[in-house]
């Protein structure tokens, strides 16, 4: 089976199972935090897990390694020391591989012993399968809230009575009255009709204050 595929089961159980991961993607975006460190043919080399997974047991997280089992034995149990050394070190809480097989799980269990890996810091399951995993039930929340503390006023009390509590409601303030807007102002009367002399007297002086005024017409006497 492709192991894209499989990678995607196991996220789909830690979805299932309510928990907080991080993918290898996320991961590398800051390989010195989340890299361990282990040997290997050529001196050490710096390896990601597959993914990051918080469970409420534990504050650190835990890797969870995808396997195939393709690798040689002496090069597996050097990856297996690396999170050994993790481990000790305080970077992960605890190390598991989804393997494909029973079988492939019992080996990587016999080399883990090999190297001290415990079994309260390792482990290794047959990867469960996608109708396995719509099976899960939601992991149980670990956390209850505590119980509230008991008041001063209620530790002399007597068995058997309670403190009396007595809730008090604030009136609710009254809305504001709303301030009545003042109307319109009245409109000024319209004027009388303007009579014919008026206009005529307007008109001459619209003329004397464009023009001056009007100069007086000689007449001419015949001879």
């Amino acid at each position: 089976m492709h192991r894209g595929i499989r990678v995607s089961w196991s996220a789909a159980r830690f979805e299932r199972r309510g928990r907080r991961w991080m993918s290898i993607r996320e991961l590398s975006a800051d390989r010195d935090r989340w890299a361990v460190r282990a040997r290997c043919d050529r001196g050490f080399t710096r390896q990601l897990p597959d993914f990051a997974v918080w469970v409420e047991a534990h504050e650190l997280p835990c890797a969870v390694v995808v396997e195939s089992g393709r690798r040689r034995d002496d090069r597996q149990k050097m990856i297996l020391e690396g999170w050994r050394d993790a481990i000790h070190n305080g970077r992960y809480a605890h190390v598991q591989y989804d393997c494909t097989n029973p079988s492939l799980a019992r080996w990587i269990k016999q080399l883990a012993k090999t190297v001290r890996l415990s079994e309260s810091t390792f482990s290794a399951i047959v990867q469960p399968g996608a109708e396995q995993i719509t099976a899960l039930p939601p992991a149980a929340t670990e956390y209850e809230p505590p119980p509230p503390a008991a008041r001063p006023a209620d530790a002399d009390q007597p068995p058997g009575q309670e403190t009396k509590i007595t809730v008090t409601r604030t009136p609710l303030p009254q809305a504001p009255v709303a301030a009545a807007r003042p109307g319109p102002p009245p409109l000024p009367p319209e004027p009388a009709p303007e009579t014919a002399e008026a206009t005529a007297a307007r008109e001459e002086l619209i003329r004397e204050l464009l023009h001056g005024p009007a100069k007086p017409q000689r007449r001419w006497r015949r001879s």
